[in-house]
C-alpha cells in the first residue's frame, strides 16, 4: 500500500512497503550510528554490513508482522518518488509511566500506549521538514488509533533532535534507569510524552 499521507514542497510521506526494507535500513544505520555529518568511525564501518542486516531483519519482521497497531512511514523527495530520505515507526507499546525510578514498579500491563521509534532523516536532508511531516504522520495515525497521547525516547545529549521535539509539543515525562548509563556513563534516554486531543 502506497497510500500519501502528507507532504510539504519537497516531500511525500507514504506507508514503507516491503521493497523499501534495504533503504530504510541504510537509513537508519546512517542515522543512528554515524556522526552528525554522516562520517563512519572504522570500528562503525567495519561492522556496517552486520548492522544494516540486523536492521534489515528487524524492519522485515514488523512488516510483515500483520498487527493492526503498527506503521511505517518513509519520507521520499518530491522529484524521487523512489529514494528513501527519512523514516520513523509507530506502534502501540507497554510502557512504564509512572513516577518512580524502578520501572518494574510503573508497569502497567493492560494499557498500551502509542510509541514513536525509530525517527531518522539522512544526514543530507536533515533541517528541511522531514522530521516534522514524520511526527505529524504518526500523530495522525495515534489518533485514528482512538490514542490521546503519544511516548517517544530521546537521549539527554542529542540536543538537536530534544529542540524539536519540543518545538513539537512533546514534554519530558521521566528518565528511563539503564545499566549502561551507570557502567559505562552513556547520556540517559529521556521518556517523552505529548497529548494529542
Amino acid at each position: 500500500m502506497a497510500e500519501s499521507f502528507l507532504k510539504n514542497s519537497l516531500f511525500d510521506i507514504r506507508l514503507a512497503q516491503h521493497k523499501d526494507i534495504a533503504r530504510v535500513a541504510e537509513v537508519l544505520a546512517i542515522s543512528f550510528y554515524c556522526d552528525r555529518k554522516g562520517n563512519w568511525t572504522f570500528l562503525t564501518n567495519c561492522f556496517y554490513p552486520i548492522i544494516r542486516w540486523g536492521i534489515s531483519v528487524d524492519l522485515n519482521n514488523r512488516l510483515l508482522d500483520l498487527t493492526p497497531h503498527y506503521a511505517c512511514f518513509v519520507v521520499t523527495p518530491d522529484a524521487e518518488p523512489d529514494r528513501i530520505v527519512a523514516s520513523a515507526e509507530i506502534c502501540l507499546r507497554h510502557i512504564p509511566i509512572g513516577s518512580s525510578s524502578f520501572p518494574l514498579f510503573n508497569w502497567n500491563s493492560d494499557r498500551q500506549y502509542p510509541y514513536l521509534f525509530n525517527l531518522a532523516v539522512h544526514p543530507d536532508w536533515r533541517r528541511k521538514g522531514a522530521a516534522k511531516l514524520l511526527i505529524k504522520s504518526v500523530e495522525k495515525t495515534a489518533k485514528s488509533w482512538g490514542c490521546s497521547q503519544v511516548y517517544m525516547h530521546a537521549l539527554e545529549n542529542n540536543f538537536a533532535a530534544r529542540s524539536l521535539y519540543d518545538d513539537m509539543g512533546y514534554n519530558f515525562h521521566r528518565f528511563d534507569p539503564e545499566l549502561s548509563q551507570w557502567l559505562m556513563g552513556s547520556p540517559r534516554r529521556l521518556l517523552l510524552r505529548k497529548p494529542i486531543n
